[in-house]
Order: structure tokens, then C-alpha cells, then sequence
């Protein structure tokens, strides 16, 4: 095998390329863009997490709640909501990636045992429709559980997609990667075709270049 057949094979390729800036791109840059996105992807596919941040306006009823939440396991952090706080509203305390959940705990809640009370409200953030499923009624289990007289009342609401996201907006991004691939692939596949019915092969075998080299 000779290096310097090889190297002027490699110098013959590269000067097609040079002038060929779509199949340029199509090389260099689509593939390295296509594996940061996926590599993006990927590395953001972990197990749901529990963050649950609390906003307390009931008053003690609600701080014994919390107490009784804080005793069944779940993970939490009282979070202050206001115009004087860091959070303004409690969709802020997920904007902020503070919180997987907010739980909104309000006023009257004293009022439980009666069934006159306003109902609980669960706030996530929307984007992936089957973890909040799951954390929701996780947490109606537990507030269910920790709440006198049970029978609690839980509403849900999302910051993003205001609820009206599905299965499809999960897996998209993971999609549009598979068919860059994919395409990337046909068009690879294509290009070999064209230089095959164009006798570059044959061509090159001519030459004194070997298989092996090629």
C-alpha cells in the first residue's frame, strides 16, 4: 500500500468537496448538528424528579399540612409568593426551575372536615404530560392520605402548553432526529449510487490505487 497513492486520493476528494459546499455541509456540518441535538436530547431524558415547593395561604391549617407532608416523604420547600418575594406568582417558582410542583394550598383550608373548602391546586410545568400524570396523582395520594377527613379536592394546572399538549410533543424532538439520521443516510446512500453509475470506481481501479486504499 502506498501513502502517497492514498494521499493523492484523499487531495482528489477533498478538491471535490472543496468546490461542492452543499455536499460540504452535508458532511461537516449537518452530522455535527444532528449529534448536538440529540446529544441534547438524550442527555435531558432522566427519571421524574419530586421538587415540591409549597405556597401557604391558609395560614396554620396550611403549615400543619405541610407538616403532614413533610412527615409522609415528600420533598419540599416552603416557597414565599408575593409582590416583596423573589416569586411574584407561583407559575414563577417552576420558571424558575425551582420546582418540578407547586401545591397552592388556600385560604380556608381550616374548612376540610366540612367539604366547603376551596380546592387544592397542583401546578406543573406542562411539558411532559406523563410525568405530571404521574406526579399528580402521586400527590393525591398523599395529600388524600395527610388531609383530615380525606376526600381532598386537587385541580390541575400547567405553565406550558396550557394542558393541551400531547404525546407528540414529547417525542417530536426525539423524531426529528431520527429522520435526520435517517436522511442523512438515504442522501450518503445516494451519493455512493451516483459515483457508482458515474465508473468513478472503475475508473479509480484503473489506477494504480488498490481496493484496500480506496
Amino acid at each position: 500500500m502506498s501513502g502517497r497513492r492514498v494521499l493523492a486520493l484523499a487531495r482528489r476528494i477533498v478538491e471535490q468537496f472543496r468546490r461542492d459546499r452543499p455536499s460540504l455541509g452535508l458532511v461537516i456540518v449537518a452530522p455535527v448538528v444532528i449529534l448536538a441535538l440529540l446529544g441534547w436530547i438524550l442527555h435531558d431524558q432522566h427519571l421524574p424528579t419530586n421538587r415540591l415547593a409549597i405556597v401557604n395561604q391558609a395560614g396554620a391549617p396550611g403549615a400543619a399540612l405541610a407538616d403532614r407532608l413533610q412527615a409522609g416523604g415528600a420533598l419540599m420547600s416552603l416557597v414565599a409568593v408575593g409582590a416583596q418575594n423573589a416569586y411574584a406568582t407561583p407559575e414563577d417558582v417552576i420558571r424558575a426551575d425551582q420546582a418540578d410542583v407547586v401545591i397552592v394550598l388556600p385560604p380556608g383550608l381550616g374548612q376540610a372536615g366540612s367539604g366547603s373548602t376551596a380546592p387544592i391546586e397542583v401546578i406543573t410545568p406542562g411539558v411532559q404530560p406523563g410525568d405530571d400524570a404521574a406526579r399528580v396523582g402521586q400527590l393525591q395520594q398523599i395529600l388524600a392520605g395527610a388531609q383530615p377527613g380525606g376526600g381532598v379536592q386537587v385541580t390541575h394546572r400547567t405553565v406550558y402548553h396550557a394542558g393541551r399538549s400531547n404525546p407528540l410533543d414529547t417525542f417530536a424532538p426525539a423524531l426529528i432526529g431520527f429522520f435526520g439520521f435517517f436522511f442523512v443516510f438515504i442522501l450518503t446512500g445516494i451519493s455512493f449510487l451516483r459515483e457508482r453509475i458515474g465508473g468513478t470506481p472503475e475508473r479509480l481501479l484503473a489506477t494504480p490505487i488498490s481496493r484496500a486504499e480506496i
